[in-house]
């Protein structure tokens, strides 16, 4: 029985170091996230019923971004830039309309998940932590 449990702990432990050398060693670089993120990227607000981003990145983290599907049909678009330090994020506003919208101007979060097809993002924002869940629609070379 002793044995058999001593098996099962080893096995366990095994498949735990296993899984956090994994996660170590696919961790994606500052500058392959830049790669990744490069293209339009399309987001469903949760949050707000059919509300909808779709947002373009440059290679440098520079993107715009517009916001559509609110009740009364504003349409919010924002510019600004994402530094991105080894899988934090630094999300800077640099311009925004309606000029009248209150925006924070910065954010900060990190990236829980991306592909070449998917990106999820977990923001820290005042009234609580926000999961994001974004597609990739075009490609940078497009």
């Amino acid at each position: 029985m002793r044995r058999l449990s001593i098996r099962g702990f080893s096995g366990a432990l095994l498949i735990l170091v296993a899984w956090l050398a994994w996660g170590h060693f696919t961790r994606l670089s500052d500058a392959e996230v830049y790669q990744k993120l490069t293209g339009t990227w399309v987001a469903d607000w949760n949050s707000i019923p059919g509300v909808q981003s779709t947002t373009t990145f440059g290679p440098n983290g520079g993107y715009a971004c517009r916001i559509a599907g609110f009740t009364n049909g504003a349409i919010v678009k924002l510019e600004g830039k994402w530094e991105v330090k080894k899988g934090g994020i630094l999300d800077t506003i640099t311009n925004h309309s309606p000029t009248n919208f209150q925006v924070m101007s910065n954010a900060s979060g990190r990236i829980v998940h991306l592909n070449d097809r998917e990106l999820v993002t977990k923001w820290n924002l005042p009234n609580g932590p926000h999961e994001s869940v974004a597609r990739k629609v075009t490609t940078g070379a497009e």
